[in-house]
Formats: C-alpha cells, structure tokens, sequence
C-alpha cells in the first residue's frame, strides 16, 4: 500500500478495527541512526490513529541506543547477557532517557498519555509472570520453546492486561540479504527486542546468527500466543535501510510503503515480493510460519 500522508496512513489503520481497551506497541528501537528506528512521526500517526485506546509502547534495553559508556579505561562496551547487563543498570536508564530525548519521542508520548514499558526492567524487577504458568499455556497448545528461560520473560503487566489488549508490532522494513539466515527484516523480526537480554548476542552468534532462527520463534510463540489479538505493520515510508550491518549500507528515502493485517506471515510475504526475495529462504520465517499453522486465531484472520 501507498501511504502519501498522514491521513493515508490513519485510513489504512482503521482498517485493521482496533477497539481493544488497551494496545501494546513494539516499535522498532535499535538505535538512533538514521533509518535505523521507527521515526517519531510515524508512531505519532498511530497513537493518534486509536485514540480511544490506552496506549503503551513496550520495548527492551540495547547498548547501542544512543550514548558512549566511558567507565574509564576497561574497554566494556556493554555488550553484554541479561544479569552481565544488570551491573550497567544506570547506563542503561540514561541511554533510554537521552534517546527519547533527542528523537522526540519522549515528547510523543507525553502528548498522547502513552506509557512505556521496558521490558528489561521488568525483568531485572522481578516483575514477570512465573515461569511455570507460561509453560503450561504454551503445552496446553501443543508448542514448546527451545529456550525455556523465554518463560520467565513475560511482564505481570502484559499479562493481566492482556484479554483486553491488542499487540501491535509496528516495524521498520529492512533488506538484510547478506545475512541468510535473516534475509529481511519485518514485523515477526521485530520481537527481537523483546528478549530482555541487552546484547542479545548469545541468541545470534557467529557470522551465521546460530541461534537467530530458534529465539526468534520462541519470543513470536510467546507473544503470538498469549496475545490473542495481534496486528502487524511494516512501513519504509520516509526510510527504508538496505543491508544497515553489511560494509556497504544505504538508505532508501521516501518509498511511502505500508504492509499491514493480522497475519504476520501474510504481511512479511507481501514485504518478500517488495524486496524481490524469497521469503521460505529464511530459516527464522520458515519456523514462524509453522508456529502460525497452530495457532487458530491466526488462521482466522
């Protein structure tokens, strides 16, 4: 779809028929380069497209997001696991602070009483539903993680608030073909960060990701399952990055295009046919697409 304005752009979130009492919103937050986040406008246009919804942008922790720790002379470039990551807990905090700062996001979400919720706090907090009882919803549904820790990782929160809540992956549209395990990037690999672990690296390692593929399923069943209501966005309308973490990146300005529904296989398909590429080539799409057969609420959509 083409968006040429921000009341294209509202029209088309209309469609989608989000009446919940609250929505979730994972934007997409790596860091503050230049295509490499959801602009502030963006997510401006859909807090104002569900007004009469409570709005709450979730999100985790990464190193990159804005600011230089400089603790001295160690070399520590936070690139860290999840309790490695607890001892930067005050960089951490200011990061995100400078980040909606300067981006204006911050600002955003003040303007439309939206609360966010890191992920990574919560769970450095204690604050997450007890392993066990995900496990079990997620058995009784005849799926299972490959990273069972992935239980412990979902807010009190989220959960309580859940059955009347709409989970909103909103995406930035990303060519990475150069990594084949990834070959693009759309609204399923944006749960990404949504694992609260700050680097992430031990779920990606390697120049071949090992791991990417298997994490990535699990935090999707995670949310896909738990959230029974789900709609994803994939935009590249003012930017759209084309191998960002390949020697040679670049920048696509305004294609103005939008994907969206509430199928996320259905969406990350169309983003294939945009990018010209195959979308069963990627491992991680491929998984996705087997945890979407099992769930019914997706083959209803």
């Amino acid at each position: 779809m083409i968006i040429n304005s921000k009341s294209d752009f509202i029209t088309a979130i209309n469609q989608l028929n989000i009446d919940t009492q609250f929505v979730f919103i994972k934007p997409n937050w790596i860091n503050n380069k230049e295509g490499e986040y959801t602009d502030s406008k963006i997510l401006g246009w859909l807090l104002e497209a569900i007004p009469d919804s409570k709005k709450i942008v979730i999100e985790g922790y990464t190193p990159w997001r804005g600011l230089i720790y400089e603790p001295g002379n160690d070399g520590n470039v936070l690139d860290v696991d999840l309790e490695g990551g607890k001892r930067y807990r005050d960089f951490y905090r200011s990061m995100d602070e400078d980040y909606l700062k300067t981006t204006g996001i911050g600002d955003l979400l003040a303007k439309y009483d939206t609360e966010y919720i890191n992920i990574t706090e919560c769970v450095w907090d204690q604050s997450c539903v007890p392993p066990e009882n995900i496990t079990e919803e997620i058995n009784r549904n005849g799926c299972s993680l490959s990273n069972p820790e992935f239980a412990g990782y979902f807010p009190t929160r989220l959960f309580e608030l859940r059955e009347k809540a709409t989970f909103v992956s909103l995406t930035k549209i990303k060519s990475e073909f150069h990594i084949p395990v990834v070959g693009f990037s759309a609204t399923i690999k944006n749960l990404l960060g949504l694992i609260p672990d700050p680097s992430r690296a031990k779920y990606h390692t390697g120049e071949n990701m090992v791991g990417l593929d298997t994490a990535l399923a699990d935090i999707f069943l995670l949310y896909s399952l738990l959230f029974r209501k789900t709609k994803w966005i994939a935009e590249g309308i003012f930017t759209l990055p084309m191998e960002p973490f390949s020697p040679n990146p670049a920048i696509m300005k305004n294609q103005n295009i939008i994907f969206l529904g509430g199928n996320p296989i259905k969406v990350d398909t169309d983003v294939c046919g945009y990018l010209n590429l195959e979308p069963e080539s990627s491992d991680y799409f491929r998984l996705k697409k087997t945890i979407v057969a099992k769930l019914k609420h997706f083959n209803e959509s």
